[in-house]
């Protein structure tokens, strides 16, 4: 019986998505009865500490600047030989090395958040552009590293990527299952060379509030747009479209990054008749204080977002999403049922739909109720956990029957 599962993840902390769904994936598991155990290779300031969630440390395995020698070879295997799990499940691992070694010690799964085994930068958009990729992996990559500085320009270090990048594709074809959130990244695997038989679609999932939603809109229409402020994450079209328009609105910009500052610029010359708040970074558990003053949830994402959280989130808040149609966003929200799509990188499409929503509170309010009803029927832990022990389970089985 499958009791024992050894997380893999070049981190273990509060950051991005992949280590939000690490550290509650877990709790999860253990609230259930099994064993669970991390084992990761970058340290943060910030370290968690969980009672029942046994933590391993291999120094710089795992992420792109990795080391691997006998001194990692023997981290691992000690870390595997005392736990002496049932499974393994990998996430954000980018040393080849390493999956072969895990695969070889252990049945293995990954789970596919991104784009790593689909380009070799795991960005699937150029530096110096907003077009996405679409092209497969392989060589050219190489020659688009200086045409459009989608890779490493320094060419020992584009070629290393390389390499690591087709060992990697080998090391992972070689593991029974691969997870992934949307059916946009099952494509991209598709079409990297991936066999349709090992990937397993299993989107991501959100709590639903303890409490039952009566939603009363706010006088001032409310946007609420969160996550990295990033280039890639389209903030900058947002606020192009709200200087289209005329009706006044409030905006709550939540997260970090590069952008904040010329955004910051941009909003105080270009956005005077808006109220902009910048709240900086917030813990995911704060955002329902911004969910229950929000009339709509926009995520402006010009690349092409895996699966996008954020929106189940807010359909689970009860509250309509207004986005650009890329990567795996059309997955969950239904266009004018649950939402509103915009044409990628358009933002006078953006401001219509905006426009749409905050004029018609009724239809704003149909669609968030109907939101809800979607998360509650395809995208609770519930929903998720039980498809992801099946795929424990069968990996498990596998590896019996070929011993």
């Amino acid at each position: 019986m499958l009791k024992k599962i050894l997380m893999v993840n070049e981190f273990y902390s509060y950051g991005g998505g992949a280590s939000l769904y690490l550290v509650d994936i877990s709790k999860r598991l253990r609230n259930m009865g099994y064993h669970i155990s991390i084992l990761y290779g970058t340290r943060k300031e910030e370290i968690i500490e969980e009672s029942g969630i046994e933590t391993f440390f291999v120094r710089d395995a795992f992420g792109f600047n990795y080391t691997f020698g006998a001194k990692e070879i023997k981290g691992i295997t000690t870390v595997v030989n005392r736990v002496k799990p049932d499974l393994i499940y990998i996430h954000q691992v980018l040393n080849p090395h390493v999956i072969s070694l895990l695969s070889k010690l252990r049945p293995a799964i990954r789970f596919e958040h991104g784009f790593r085994l689909s380009c070799i930068t795991g960005r699937r958009m150029p530096q110096n552009n907003e077009l996405l990729c679409e092209y497969p992996p392989g060589l050219l990559c190489l020659v688009r590293a200086h045409t459009q500085k989608c890779s490493p320009r320094n060419p020992l270090l584009a070629l290393r990527r390389f390499k690591d990048f087709q060992l990697n594709k080998r090391a992972h074809k070689k593991l029974s299952h691969l997870i992934v959130a949307s059916n946009y990244i099952k494509k991209l695997l598709l079409k990297s060379g991936y066999n349709k038989k090992q990937i397993a679609i299993i989107p991501y999932y959100t709590s639903l509030p303890l409490n039952s939603i009566t939603r009363k809109l706010p006088q001032l229409p409310t946007i609420v747009c969160a996550g990295r402020i990033e280039k890639e994450k389209g903030i900058h079209y947002l606020f192009k479209a709200l200087s289209k328009i005329e009706q006044k609105v409030k905006v709550f910009v939540i997260g970090e990054g590069t952008q904040v500052s010329q955004l910051k610029l941009y909003a105080k010359s270009m956005l005077s008749k808006h109220e902009i708040v910048f709240t900086g970074w917030i813990e995911n558990s704060e955002l329902k204080k911004y969910y229950s003053q929000a009339t709509l949830v926009v995520v402006p994402s010009i690349w092409p977002e895996p699966f996008g959280i954020i929106g189940i989130e807010a359909m689970a808040n009860q509250i309509p999403v207004v986005a650009f149609n890329v990567g795996g966003i059309s997955e969950w929200l239904k266009n004018e049922e649950t939402g509103l799509l915009a044409a990628p990188r358009d933002y006078m499409d953006l401001a219509d739909k905006i426009k749409q929503l905050i004029e018609q509170p009724d239809l704003a309010s149909s669609m968030g109720i109907a939101g809800k009803k979607v998360v509650e029927k395809e995208f609770t832990p519930a929903v998720h956990i039980k498809r992801l022990v099946s795929i424990f389970q069968e990996a498990s089985n596998k590896r019996v029957q070929l011993n």
